[in-house]
């Protein structure tokens, strides 16, 4: 609840008074120059030269929620907001909802990722989705309680697909997974972003 500061080879430079006081959720940098900000009342684009906000996203914007708790975009220029209550895609100004109806394994989003393809990775507490053709792919990681329970998304320079779990990290390569929990070296089971 500090607010945002960046690095800028030297010092930390605040955006204050912008996000002072506000609890930052989220960052996402869709290309050089700008980079979103997920907030609980909202998402910010911010320029990062400038350190101005150029525009801010709220449920009055068509937000389907003002807590924003994950960001990712497609080559195809959409942007995707994650909330607890689904997924609102900004797309030429306008701005549209997809909910667990249509069929996301939840409502409530925790982690978003495009791998090199364009396809959008959403995780979730109740699993893995692939949002492809306009349609979700679930995807049940095998494993103990928690397995499925989604906390981080990250796509790698080979775009095999790293996901976090509370028990443990999984790589999506091809058409498989692999697992790797506290039994085969990591410090723990739950893997954070």
């Amino acid at each position: 609840n500090k607010g945002l500061a960046w690095f800028d080879k030297t010092s930390f430079v605040s955006f204050d008074p912008v996000f002072k006081g506000k609890k930052i959720l989220s960052l996402y940098v869709p290309y050089p120059g700008s980079m979103w900000v997920g907030t609980v009342s909202g998402a910010y684009l911010i320029n990062t030269s400038s350190l101005k906000v150029e525009k801010l996203l709220s449920i009055k914007d068509g937000l389907c929620d003002s807590t924003i708790t994950a960001i990712a975009s497609t080559p195809d220029n959409k942007i995707f907001f994650g909330t607890p209550n689904g997924i609102s895609i900004l797309e030429s100004g306008s701005v549209s909802t997809i909910l667990a109806a249509e069929g996301l394994p939840d409502n409530a989003i925790t982690a978003l990722t495009a791998d090199k393809k364009g396809k959008l990775w959403v995780g979730t507490p109740q699993g893995l989705s692939k949002y492809e053709n306009n349609k979700f792919i679930q995807y049940v990681l095998s494993g103990p309680f928690g397995a499925n329970r989604i906390v981080s998304l990250f796509v790698d320079r080979e775009n095999n697909l790293w996901a976090g779990t509370l028990n443990g990290l999984y790589k999506h390569s091809g058409d498989l997974f692999s697992s790797w929990s506290a039994e085969n070296g990591l410090s723990g089971a739950f893997v954070f972003p």
